[in-house]
């Protein structure tokens, strides 16, 4: 679960706070995620603010950077379910490992 929040003291024009829940508990600050924690968060954002306002192309270079392999396609599976992303990563994934395993 993660919420955004407007800065402490402010309005949503001054500025925006994330707060996210990995494992039960909450966390105030960016510093206190991994690499693989922020980058889920950004792309979740990405994501949504996708839902809201679709496009007919969207290109993600590296965005798996941080993450693990195996957890990339069911992320964006659940919450696209129409999109070819997840045949394409398998695909890509599945030819890695082909190569370099």
């Amino acid at each position: 679960m993660a919420k955004l929040e407007p800065l402490v003291g402010g309005s949503f024009l001054d500025g925006l706070e994330a707060r996210v829940v990995f494992g039960g508990v909450w966390k105030h600050s960016l510093s206190e995620l991994s690499g693989g924690q922020r980058s889920l968060l950004a792309l979740s954002l990405m994501l949504a603010l996708l839902l809201f306002k679709p496009a007919p192309l969207y290109i993600l270079d590296e965005v798996d950077a941080a993450l693990d392999t195996q957890n990339i396609g069911r992320i964006i599976k659940a919450h696209h379910p129409h999109s070819q992303v997840p045949k394409l990563v398998k695909c890509i994934l599945s030819h890695t490992r082909t190569q370099f395993i």
